[in-house]
């Protein structure tokens, strides 16, 4: 719409009508309208927000996965090295241990590289979820970080919480629903046992 000064102006309009009692025959019609430039203008900024967010977004993943492939190269490098290093029979003792110390803080480091990249994979929803039947104490044992877990167990229909007391400590644990494991599948596995 237009003022009467010539500025142009968006509404919103809300028009009514009234008939004629008994008979329902239009009498009047009227129109209410209210200036809605500003109502406009917060819309377009809550998208153009909302395109920014999910370039921001993007931006981050892609930079995670780049950044995990290059730090893959020569982290991997350096634990092969240090393996070639630890199974020299030549080394003392001592050398042994400290070849040792770097090799654990090499894998260390390796697992946190994918957890940033695990992270970024499961925010952005391209991680896939495969259901199959595993033993859950080496898993405790391997368990990465507590973002991770938690969007890895609520799409799965499980939880993750803690319980803790303050000067003792803090369990954390989750819970994921309990799927007998197929037959076929449970004989191959106790054939490996045996």
């Amino acid at each position: 719409m237009r003022h009467k000064d010539g500025r142009d102006f968006s509404s919103q309009s809300n028009i009514y009508a009234i008939g004629e009692p008994g008979s329902g025959v239009l009498q009047y019609s009227f129109n209410i309208f209210e200036g809605a430039s500003s109502e406009i203008l917060r819309q377009e900024q809550l998208e153009q927000t909302v395109v920014d967010v999910n370039e921001a977004k993007r931006a981050k993943s892609e930079f995670l996965s780049r950044m995990s492939h290059e730090l893959h190269i020569p982290m991997n490098a350096i634990i092969g090295f240090t393996q070639f290093i630890e199974a020299d029979p030549a080394l003392t003792a001592d050398n042994r241990e400290n070849a040792h110390e770097v090799l654990k803080a090499g894998r260390h480091l390796r697992g946190l590289i994918n957890e940033a990249l695990d992270l970024s994979k499961v925010e952005t929803g391209h991680i896939a979820l495969v259901p199959e039947a595993i033993d859950y104490r080496n898993l405790l044992d391997d368990c990465i970080g507590l973002v991770i877990a938690r969007k890895l167990s609520e799409p799965m229909g499980g939880r993750i919480g803690v319980d803790s007391i303050v000067g003792e400590g803090s369990n954390f644990w989750v819970e994921l629903p309990l799927k007998p494991v197929p037959a076929p599948l449970r004989q191959a596995r106790s054939g490996e046992k045996s």
